[in-house]
């Protein structure tokens, strides 16, 4: 009696030579990619001789493959955001006045704040007053239980 990896492996030898073949024809593919960029002994570091226009392309199409196209998806929802962000400023009128232009122009509000810290200096003067009012605290021990008598 045959194993199932026996019986596996007598199923796929018909399909093997052509296997092979793809495989061949693949790395063939691969080594004449290989041949065809390697670096000149004359080129300095190891680098292809590039100059001008073809370096900074190189360079940008670089730049492009290793930080923006990996994470696609961040940098359009940033973008997103900052073209959110435009909008709204442009939307609420931009350049706005300064603080300190603000504060001069209104001085019923420099008066009502004013107002709010005299209220809040008297809250905060005396707290010994909502203390008192609030009853001490007591071990639960000590809550007087109806059903037990002493």
């Amino acid at each position: 009696m045959k194993n199932p990896r026996e019986v596996l492996l007598e199923k796929h030898r018909a399909i093997q030579p052509a296997l092979d073949r793809i495989r061949a024809e693949v790395m063939a593919a691969e080594v004449s990619t290989l041949r065809c960029n390697t670096p000149t002994p004359s080129s300095k570091f190891g680098a292809t001789p590039t100059r001008g226009r073809d370096a900074a392309g190189a360079w940008a199409i670089q730049f492009w493959q290793e930080l923006i196209w990996p994470s696609r998806r961040i940098w359009a929802a940033l973008a997103t955001v900052w073209i959110g962000l435009l909008a709204t400023n442009a939307a609420t009128g931009g350049a706005r006045e300064s603080t300190g232009a603000r504060i001069n122009a209104q001085p019923e509000a420099i008066a009502a704040f004013a107002e709010q810290k005299r209220v809040l200096a008297e809250l905060l003067a005396s707290p010994q007053a909502t203390e008192s009012q609030r009853p001490l605290p007591r071990p639960r021990t000590e809550v007087a239980m109806p059903w037990k008598k002493c």
